[in-house]
């Protein structure tokens, strides 16, 4: 598939934010050299297409992602990498900022463009908003490079990592005020067909990013700091290791979360896992009545109401691909 150099370049783009470049004067000098590092290696690695965006449009979604550390009581101990996402509907951008212990506010090094939910479809819905931590409880893993029944290869090429951050509620836009569960992931999509598309919400409800994106963090391990600490327990090490792979070399300014924001809709309710957790157990529990029914039912019992259906499951192993992801 021939895509235009247009789209080309927008699939790449990296932005960077004018007034950033300010900000980082109050960073400690080690923490300025780390910083200047990796926003050299994320020009390099990631694309020659750099454009600068405006100051508004970085300063807006920087001040509401360090408004939500700090309301929710995350606001890292050390200066880390934070992603910040902005699932607005005209902004789907992806920064890479570095913020917490000494530093003040995120000082961004760039972003690229991103899709993350368009709700409206089957199994489509809003992408979650709130902090996701890759903590360790969930490796994620890698894309197999299979096409699903459209012939998409929803997480990329074989070999691109998929970061998954479990279950989460977001808005249900088939009922209002209702809650729906998603399987939040980040991914690359598929290089000839839909990575093009990237800057407008597309997806199921995931976060898209640039296949060469997804490389550059993987390589740099920018959100598995906390999957770092624990390669050396000798019960994970050998699974860690299979999924970070040889070429892993972690960055000092390694981090461990990702902020969806969403700058048209400040007020957007935060994803809650636990009610996630509990909704899909709860669906599990209805679907499993319905197949193996009482044998002997009460007659005067009235049946309980079906829960709302949730999307299908991500897969359990980090060697499966779930190819329905788009």
């Amino acid at each position: 598939m021939q895509i235009s150099l247009h789209a080309a370049a927008g699939t790449f783009l990296i932005i960077w934010g004018l007034a950033t470049q300010g900000h980082a004067q109050s960073a400690p000098p080690d923490i300025m050299q780390d910083m200047n590092d990796l926003r050299a290696a994320l020009k390099i690695e990631v694309g020659p297409q750099v454009a600068r965006t405006s100051a508004s449009l970085t300063d807006t979604a920087l001040a509401q992602a360090r408004d939500l550390l700090n309301r929710t009581h995350l606001w890292p101990d050390t200066a880390q990498v934070v992603l910040v996402v902005d699932r607005a509907e005209r902004v789907q951008r992806l920064w890479v900022t570095v913020g917490g212990g000494e530093l003040g506010k995120l000082i961004a090094l760039g972003s690229v463009r991103v899709s993350t939910g368009r709700p409206g479809r089957t199994e489509h819905f809003r992408t979650p908003v709130g902090i996701f931590l890759n903590d360790g409880q969930i490796y994620g893993y890698r894309a197999q490079g299979t096409k699903n029944e459209f012939g998409v290869r929803g997480n990329g090429n074989k070999g691109m990592r998929v970061w998954d951050f479990g279950w989460q509620t977001t808005e249900d836009w088939r009922r209002k005020g209702a809650l729906a569960v998603v399987r939040l992931e980040m991914h690359a999509t598929d290089p000839d067909l839909l990575e093009g598309r990237l800057g407008r919400s597309d997806s199921e409800g995931c976060i898209r990013i640039p296949s060469r994106f997804n490389t550059f963090l993987d390589h740099h391990g920018l959100i598995d700091r906390d999957l770092d600490s624990q390669i050396h327990d000798g019960q994970n090490a050998r699974g860690l290791q299979a999924l970070l792979g040889a070429n892993h070399v972690p960055d000092p300014l390694s981090g461990d979360r990702v902020v969806v924001i969403d700058s048209s809709q400040k007020d957007a309710q935060l994803s809650d896992p636990e009610l996630a957790r509990k909704m899909q157990d709860d669906f599990a529990r209805f679907l499993a009545q319905t197949q193996n029914p009482n044998p002997n039912p009460n007659p005067n019992s009235t049946p309980a109401p079906a829960p709302a259906p949730a999307p299908a499951p991500a897969p359990a192993e980090p060697a499966t691909e779930d190819t329905t992801s788009l």
